[in-house]
């Protein structure tokens, strides 16, 4: 009830001057980084919105979300959608990154049977990244297998550059000028449709 006096007030608030007020806005943090700097010059334009950014892990965003702490959030599909309104807004191809020398690049693009669980490093579970880089694989982790995992995209990006193993990076993780370039390759997946889907998730009132 009181999410939904709130939403009455935000309703009446819009027709008077549209994006007015305060927006908590969620974003995971394999994304926020790389996303947020292509929002903030546009936003420019309403300066009676105060923006607050959140960036976190999947499960806990939603939660807020449902409970009314964040009014959207900016994730990644799959995500369970129930009492949830989800827009996808677009699809993010995977980027392989490999040290450079590394015998994965030879070709110029990675064809997805190359990559095999085991010789990546990933992200901390809880990241769904992480997940969706497995996935990506013909050969996934075995059951209770030791890998190295990274507690952030930065991190893994200098694991990558300091060791012998490649990964999976979104796209927008990956500048025209990117970071380490002299020390990671940079490599299409050969398959242009690999990657995952970014949508705005909101509550249905």
């Amino acid at each position: 009830m009181l999410g939904l006096a709130d939403a009455i007030d935000e309703v009446a608030a819009d027709h008077e001057s549209p994006l007015t007020g305060r927006l908590n806005v969620g974003v995971i943090a394999t994304l926020g980084p790389y996303l947020i700097p292509h929002l903030l010059k546009p936003l420019k334009r309403f300066p009676d919105l105060e923006l607050i950014l959140t960036e976190g892990l999947t499960d806990d965003l939603i939660d807020r979300l449902k409970v009314g702490a964040l009014d959207v959030v900016i994730a990644a599909l799959p995500i369970e959608k129930s009492h949830l309104r989800c827009t996808p807004v677009f699809f993010e191809p995977f980027i392989v990154a490999a040290p450079k020398g590394h015998p994965i690049g030879s070709a110029g693009s990675v064809a997805s049977n190359k990559l095999t669980g085991s010789d990546m490093i990933l992200l901390h579970d809880g990241h769904c990244l992480a997940g969706q880089a497995l996935d990506v694989c013909p050969v996934r982790k075995k059951h209770g297998e030791q890998r190295l995992q990274a507690t952030g995209l930065e991190t893994l990006r200098n694991m990558i550059a300091s060791g012998d193993r490649y990964t999976l990076l979104p796209a927008l993780a990956v500048p025209p000028k990117p970071p380490l370039a002299d020390m990671i390759d940079y490599l299409p997946l050969a398959n242009k449709k690999v990657g995952r889907t970014i949508a705005v998730f909101s509550r249905n009132s």
